[in-house]
């Protein structure tokens, strides 16, 4: 969430988590769990016109539990975030928006044997609802 600031400029805080352990691994018998949060900066062009779009970046940190399915102990590692995105966005009541997005997060200062931070590193899609004062 956050603040517009003149119909155009947001800055606030974002994070983003799994719900649940995804297996990884060449065996599938290691267990992963991340999360990362951080400042979000964006700008959105014409937000009075029906349809929109907006621009944005969130920078900021993470980090992972890396473990094995056979054991309780966890190799966890922390990282650098920067993630830059685009929205489109459809205005359809006065406090309601809904739109689609994309982004591409890179991750950096991931070092385990078997996961890099190219693995955690990727694209993005977004189903987003805005409810608020715009």
């Amino acid at each position: 969430g956050g603040i517009i600031i003149n119909r155009s400029f947001v800055i606030g805080l974002a994070g983003y988590g799994l719900v649940n352990e995804i297996e990884v691994g060449t065996l599938g018998n290691q267990l992963l769990n991340f999360g990362y949060a951080g400042l979000l900066l964006g700008y959105v062009n014409r937000s009075h016109k029906i349809v929109h779009f907006s621009v944005h970046s969130l920078i900021g940190g993470g980090g992972l539990c890396y473990r094995t399915c056979f054991y309780d102990d966890c190799y966890d590692d922390m990282l650098f975030v920067f993630e830059p995105g685009i929205d489109v966005m459809l205005n359809v009541t006065k406090n309601f928006r809904i739109g689609i997005g994309g982004s591409y997060r890179f991750a950096h200062g991931v070092e385990f044997d078997e996961l890099m931070s190219d693995d955690i590193s990727g694209p993005a899609g977004s189903l987003i609802f805005k409810f608020g004062k715009f």
